[in-house]
């Protein structure tokens, strides 16, 4: 794989260039030393098929890297691809990274543990990031739900609370799930027998259990809430999402990362040893 350097720099193409996290992603890249834009993908017939990406990020200036209606136009000019799209389309780039050995970044959420497998499989012949969340502050966040749930979990009642724009596909959100996996495994304890999901009707709480609950209102860039309760007080540890720039320096750096690699699937905690450690 190509080494990002200053004076080679790794060429990136962004899958989805018009949306919250491609428009984020080319704001970074564009002004990143170590990398370079080597184009964006749309669908079929996409009304930006043409522009050049600063046009489609709201940048001054040109980044001579142009938007495509079709994959298979532009990846050989790219070094890594990153995308943030559903898990069907996700699976569909996969497989064209695999095909032309080019090392994949995806911030995708809502697999299915078979989809899933399909990215662990990927690793054997190229290096592959799959990440639900690429914001290095919330691996902090994290770690301290981690600490909490291993120090008094075992005793609360746990509720994960997340908020995220009206067309979010999925919920829960990948990032509330790996909350909730992280904090079953704490505990000991099976995750799906552990977790329940937006209440409904009457009856009283069993006591002890992860619930979930899921909102989907207005263009929310995104918050999670844990929430430990007990029978006298409560603690709530919540990290909120102002913009998608965190998580577009997290995809970057992860494309970074692996294109150093071997072939492998690899997480973004991998991307993030040096800094968290």
């Amino acid at each position: 794989m190509t080494t990002g350097t200053s004076d080679t720099p790794i060429r990136l193409l962004i899958v989805g260039p018009n949306g919250k996290m491609g428009r984020a992603m080319i704001q970074i890249a564009a002004c990143h030393p170590n990398v370079s834009l080597a184009g964006g993908v749309g669908p079929k017939g996409c009304s930006y098929c043409g522009m050049d990406l600063s046009q489609i990020a709201g940048l001054r200036e040109f980044t001579g890297a142009i938007a495509h209606d079709s994959i298979k136009g532009i990846i050989d000019a790219c070094d890594v691809v990153l995308e943030c799209t559903n898990a069907r389309t996700s699976i569909e780039y996969l497989q064209t990274c695999i095909s032309h050995n080019k090392a994949l970044v995806s911030g995708t959420t809502g697999f299915s543990e078979q989809e899933r497998a399909l990215f662990e499989a990927a690793g054997k012949n190229i290096p592959v990031v799959l990440a639900s969340n690429t914001s290095k502050l919330a691996h902090i966040f994290f770690d301290v739900i981690n600490y909490i749930a291993a120090r008094v979990g075992q005793k609360a009642d746990i509720d994960i609370i997340e908020v995220h724009d009206r067309d979010k596909l999925d919920a829960p959100s990948g990032t509330s799930k790996e909350i909730g996996h992280n904090i079953a495994a704490v505990l000991g304890k099976n995750f799906d027998e552990l977790a329940r999901y937006q209440r409904m009707g009457s009856g009283i709480r069993p006591k002890h259990t992860l619930d979930y609950t899921s909102i989907r209102s207005g263009k929310h860039n995104g918050r999670h809430t844990v929430m430990f309760g007990f029978d006298n007080e409560h603690m709530e540890v919540s990290i909120r999402g102002d913009n998608m720039l965190p998580y577009a320096e997290g995809m970057i750096k992860a494309a970074l990362f692996i294109s150093n690699q071997e072939p492998g699937c690899y997480t973004i905690k991998q991307v993030f040893a040096a800094d968290l450690s």
